[in-house]
């Protein structure tokens, strides 16, 4: 069976140590050296770096970054942050997004949030128990909402992982119940890493941005509003980021890029609930 070529955003290491970074693709410019099956090199991106490195795939390792974080992504939802779009002003969204880190790259999610209608006249929905867990841990920090993620998370995280997670749109709101889940999790093995971003500045919260004329997929309003206390803890691993709610991804994009810059290795987002568009 012929192998699959790697996927783009995929991070590999080389082989002698020298460097590791993201697949960009392939090219035929170079054809010196070791070469894959079909005549091409691999473009490596480094963080921070405007060169790609060129390498086959025989002087690459997969990182595995997803099984060093997860025992298994089968349960998981999946959002794409790719590289193009067939709509123009998306892409040139994401050609400006990538320039800031690597794409593409997933969001994951433990299941879906069904936002309220927020029309006249429109009918009540049944917004299902995930919704509802994810409503009770945001307004309350209630506990059975607590436990409720944190059982499902301890089922897939890895003993190990470093745990994250995105401040809150409000400096002196911390995020009680999410902070709860991590420092359950850290009890069970894992390591706290929640204190690292900090909200320095306070922004309108994304679920309101109709209300506040927001852009919500603006990036630079996160970058300029969050910080990174250094610690030495996150430089070199993989980092596991929670959120409660992903509709855009934008904060897990700047926090991600934020962490990056920081030192660490990868970044891998995960939300509590996905939001799931309300259809007319």
């Amino acid at each position: 069976m012929e192998r699959q070529p790697l996927p783009e955003g995929t991070r590999v290491r080389h082989c002698t140590g020298a460097y590791d970074g993201w697949i960009d693709g392939t090219t035929r410019i170079d054809q010196s050296g070791i070469l894959n099956p079909d005549g091409t090199k691999y473009r490596i991106r480094i963080h921070n770096q405007e060169k790609r490195r060129l390498a086959a795939e025989r002087e690459l390792e997969d990182c595995n970054d997803i099984d060093e974080i997860f025992h298994s992504t089968a349960t998981l939802l999946q959002k794409r942050i790719n590289k193009q779009s067939k709509d123009r002003k998306e892409n040139e969204r994401l050609r400006e997004l990538n320039q800031l880190l690597p794409l593409p790259f997933t969001i994951w999610a433990l299941g879906e949030y069904h936002p309220q209608p927020a029309r006249r006249g429109a009918s009540v929905i049944n917004r299902g128990d995930h919704t509802r867990h994810i409503l009770d841990l945001k307004k309350a920090g209630l506990s059975n909402a607590i436990h409720y993620f944190f059982e499902k998370l301890d089922e897939i995280v890895a003993e190990g992982s470093l745990v994250s997670m995105i401040p809150s749109s409000n400096p002196a709101n911390v995020n009680a119940g999410l902070k709860a889940i991590v420092r359950l999790l850290a009890e069970r093995g894992r390591m706290d890493a929640s204190a690292i971003l900090i909200r320095h500045q306070q922004i309108a919260p994304s679920q309101s941005g109709w209300y506040f004329r927001v852009d919500r997929k603006d990036v630079d309003r996160h970058l300029k509003s969050i910080k990174i206390v250094e610690s030495p803890m996150i430089r070199r691993r993989v980092v596991l980021l929670l959120d409660d709610i992903v509709t855009t991804g934008t904060s897990f994009i700047a926090c991600r890029k934020l962490l990056l810059d920081a030192g660490a290795s990868e970044v891998i987002c995960l939300a509590l609930g996905m939001t799931e568009k309300i259809k007319d």
